[in-house]
């Protein structure tokens, strides 16, 4: 959750803080060599300040404005390979129908297992993604939210810091893209109609990263078609990451260290557990249809679609394809959690039928 904290410091300044600190934390990230920097490096950086009780915050307004551009970016990349490769998406997408079950129950197995938690908060916590969702299940349920907030954090900052590691290996070589020249008229009315685009599906659409969605297709027509070749600069992608490596970070401003701890190394056991489950799904794909292995790890991985869809632009994957299967895994949720939450959670009336009379 971000936050404020103390101190007298106005939201403004700390707003301000907070996004200069996690600018100079990509710089940091990438002179050093790391993966996806300016997204890792703030992430990093920011949450351990949140931790330490430094002050941080990113306003939820400025949520819309990542997502936007962020669809825009991501249907700039779309082009004629990517579009001849949609006859292989429908399989894809009905391995994602199974993996979310099966997902959700390998992990309700683990945190009732290890962590020892109740089975509501279990269920919950093993949704892959879609925390908006979730949280609102979780009020309804009866789960702990505090700790379900905590540990769904927890575990998007490990993914997201230790995926590009595990997969970088796997990636091709980004490619060197071909200069475009910049035309400030194209920019301005591709950003335009993209925003608008995101705005009528945000109003319209009533699920998770819809003015993304919005953004998405619009950019994603529009450059299909050529009516407009313009690509975001790279100052814009860096900006939009920063800003979402900030929005992650700051979640954990507020958390008790002792449970921190706690829940982290039960947040890093599920990640690997997750991983895990995923690779499988991932390497089932590739043997399948020929998508490569990498690809399929961003599409299945159980993180946000902005962190992986950022992953594949900057590991010269298919960034539309990865984007659809998360956007479908979201719209899943609301009907995925109650159908195995009937099989996995026993009802009070079958408790008491199995009782003494």
């Amino acid at each position: 959750m971000s936050g404020t904290g103390s101190g007298g410091a106005t939201p403004a300044w700390v707003t301000a803080r907070t996004f200069a600190l996690g600018i100079a934390a990509g710089w940091l990230f990438s002179v050093t060599g790391m993966p996806l920097p300016w997204l890792t490096g703030p992430i990093a950086v920011i949450a351990t300040l949140a931790i330490g009780g430094v002050p941080v915050h990113i306003p939820d307004w400025s949520r819309p404005a990542i997502f936007i551009m962020l669809g825009l970016i991501i249907g700039s990349r779309v082009d004629s390979r990517m579009v001849a490769d949609l006859a292989r998406w429908p399989v894809s997408l009905g391995l994602l129908v199974l993996y979310v079950p099966v997902a959700i129950a390998t992990m309700f197995a683990y945190f009732r297992i290890v962590a020892r938690a109740d089975p509501n908060t279990a269920l919950v916590s093993s949704s892959p993604g879609s925390l908006a969702y979730v949280l609102a299940y979780a009020a309804d349920s009866g789960a702990d939210v505090r700790k379900v907030v905590v540990t769904q954090s927890v575990r998007l900052g490990i993914l997201v810091l230790l995926l590009p590691l595990a997969i970088t290996q796997t990636a091709p070589t980004p490619a060197t893209a071909a200069a475009v020249p910049f035309d400030s008229l194209d920019q301005v009315w591709l950003f335009a109609v993209a925003a608008a685009g995101g705005a009528l599906a945000a109003w319209k659409i009533s699920i998770p990263a819809a003015p993304m969605l919005g953004a998405l297709v619009i950019s994603a027509v529009l450059h299909a078609t050529g009516l407009n070749t313009a690509m975001p600069p790279d100052v814009a992608v860096n900006i939009a990451q920063v800003a979402l490596g900030c929005q992650i970070g700051s979640r954990m401003l507020g958390t008790n260290r002792r449970e921190l701890a706690r829940v982290s190394l039960v947040g890093l056991g599920a990640v690997l557990v997750g991983l895990t489950l995923t690779a499988l799904f991932a390497l089932t794909v590739d043997l399948l249809l020929g998508i490569e292995f990498a690809q399929g790890m961003l599409a299945f991985a159980p993180g946000a679609i902005e962190a992986m869809a950022l992953m594949a632009i900057s590991m010269d994957l298919d960034p539309a394809y990865v984007g659809a299967h998360h956007i479908a895994r979201v719209m899943l949720m609301p009907l995925m959690i109650p159908l195995t939450a009937r099989f996995l959670i026993p009802r009070p009336g079958k408790r008491a039928a199995s009782g003494p009379e």
